[in-house]
């Protein structure tokens, strides 16, 4: 479970495409079309997350601080480390896709319980 705090609709916003994992913890920010926020990592007020772009686990992403498009940051601070490319830029691409699409697999298993 992750945790969202909204502080004004002008300052918040999840993308299309964006995939925020377990236990992160989003408070002001902005997570571009398609980024990843990894599990256990946080933004703070006015952070914001560049399209295909991707915190990694455990990262904090400090008030005010951006990450480029395309790119990875870590570290608590997280600071930016590369351009994303090779396996994990094609991960950070089809992250949302490939939650889609387990979801829809769990659902259509799903059997009503009777008593």
């Amino acid at each position: 479970m992750s945790k969202i705090k909204s502080l004004s609709e002008a300052l918040d916003g999840i993308e299309d495409g964006a995939t925020i994992g377990h236990s992160a913890q989003l408070e002001g920010c902005i997570v571009e079309r398609g980024a990843l926020v990894g599990m256990g990592a946080t933004m703070l007020q006015r952070s914001r997350l560049g399209a295909a772009s991707m915190l990694a686990a455990g990262g904090v992403l400090t008030e005010g601080s951006e990450v480029p498009a395309g790119h990875l940051a870590a570290g608590v601070p997280a600071k930016v480390k590369k351009p994303l490319g090779g396996s994990s830029d094609a991960w950070v691409a089809s992250s949302a896709r490939h939650y889609q699409e387990r979801a829809l697999r769990y659902r259509a298993g799903l059997k009503p319980i009777t008593d």
